[in-house]
């Protein structure tokens, strides 16, 4: 006996996308006329692999050791290792296992991707392993690679483009095609808090549209009124950009009801005090309280705590401390810049610059305009002609026409 084609599109979508009684029932049938299995290996396979229920697995196993050894059908379900493996572990050190899995699961996906991604569930599986992916750089062009077949197979999957934006974005730096791909989501789901504010973010901090950027967080405000990282971009935003100090105020309020103790709040209040409102003492007992568990404080607050020393207080050396712990945590060059002025001008350390601008250039190794910075100081302070030759040369090397290096390199 045989299906007809419409029969058979039936059973195959009712053994992808059925509901667990509605599956077993359509196993059941097969397991009766065994026969009609031939064109339904691949759906028992990924049922196989991917249904989350016990017997609907077993009677798959049934159905496909019609087909394949014991040892055949292992080595088959061998080949998606790669799914359980990323999930059930924590892959800080296990990149040398997952790219070899990888490997193993590209000599079927193209025959199985088609067939189970259309799926939700199974996709949600999917996605899950490409996001963990996605936070080691190792791993991350096979996140990608997942990422794409998603849109590939299910262009309606708006949580894709999400996960793919941010590889674009913090990845590859490439913030158009991230904001292309957040966009599409948001087209998806009109109602997608990640969408909003990852295109608030890209629209403050890369196309600098501030107001354009504010409407998209308060839209993100609006959707998880609950939710801190919404308000915390906003009070950001009128803070540094709108210089709304009032609204900016409003929006800490919310911030420290949801949570007293956040940094990002208590900085930006403690800049208000000093800047807006002249309370020095304010300013500072504000600052303080985001030093409660200073392990875990920003470079944000330690640089802010580092100015308000400097500029409002004339405690150089508390700046020069605060300056330094900003930096050891984070290698900012505007923070460096403000130390590197202050050793220079207050305490002729010159040891201690030289020492930050090698962690900068840790930090930055292509940074051609750093290298030249610190040839230059370099010549003027320590006098170490050979250490500022190969500086230069390094400059040369990386952008071999930088007129400037050449003409200094010809100095030397």
């Amino acid at each position: 006996m045989s299906l007809t084609q419409k029969e058979l599109q039936n059973l195959n979508t009712t053994i992808l996308n059925g509901t667990p009684q509605e599956i077993l029932t359509a196993l059941n049938y097969l397991l009766i006329k065994p026969a009609l299995t031939t064109e339904l290996v691949d759906e028992l396979m990924v049922i196989y692999v991917f249904n989350d229920s016990p017997t609907i697995r077993e009677r798959a196993e049934i159905l496909l050791s019609k087909f394949y050894s014991e040892g055949e059908l292992q080595k088959k379900k061998g080949n998606f290792k790669i799914f359980e493996f990323v999930k059930e572990n924590s892959l800080e050190n296990d990149s040398h296992i997952v790219i070899p899995l990888y490997g193993n699961y590209g000599k079927v996906r193209s025959r199985y991707e088609p067939c189970f991604l259309k799926n939700d569930a199974y996709l949600a599986k999917y996605l899950a392993v490409a996001q963990k992916l996605t936070s080691y750089s190792e791993l991350v062009e096979i996140a990608q690679i997942f990422l794409e077949t998603a849109i590939e197979y299910r262009p309606d999957n708006s949580e894709a483009y999400i996960l793919l934006g941010k590889v674009f974005q913090f990845t590859h730096a490439d913030h158009a095609t991230a904001l292309d791909l957040y966009t599409q989501s948001l087209e998806l789901t009109p109602q997608n808090f990640e969408a909003h504010l990852s295109i608030g973010y890209l629209k403050e901090t890369h196309s600098k549209k501030y107001l354009e950027a504010i409407e998209h967080y308060q839209l993100a405000c609006n959707l998880e009124p609950q939710n801190i990282r919404p308000y915390i971009h906003l009070a950001n935003s009128h803070y540094y950009h709108t210089k709304d100090y009032q609204r900016c105020q409003q929006y800490i309020e919310i911030i420290l009801s949801l949570n007293p103790n956040n940094e990002t709040a208590l900085t930006l209040l403690g800049g208000i005090y000093w800047k807006v409102d002249k309370n020095f003492k304010k300013a500072l007992q504000t600052f303080e309280l985001g030093l409660q568990n200073e392990a875990v404080a920003t470079p944000h607050l330690f640089q802010s705590l580092a100015e308000f020393y400097v500029e409002g207080l004339d405690d150089f050396e508390k700046g020069r401390i605060f300056y330094q712990k900003a930096l050891d945590k984070e290698a900012d060059k505007n923070c460096f810049n403000k130390l590197k002025s202050l050793l220079i001008k207050r305490f002729d350390d010159y040891g201690t610059v030289k020492y930050y601008y090698e962690q900068m250039i840790v930090n930055h190794p292509l940074d051609t305009e750093l290298l030249l910075e610190f040839s230059d100081f370099v010549l003027e302070y320590t006098h170490d002609f050979p250490r500022a030759k190969k500086l230069l040369q390094k400059v040369l090397k990386l952008s071999p026409n930088h007129q400037a290096a050449k003409t200094k390199l010809s100095q030397i």
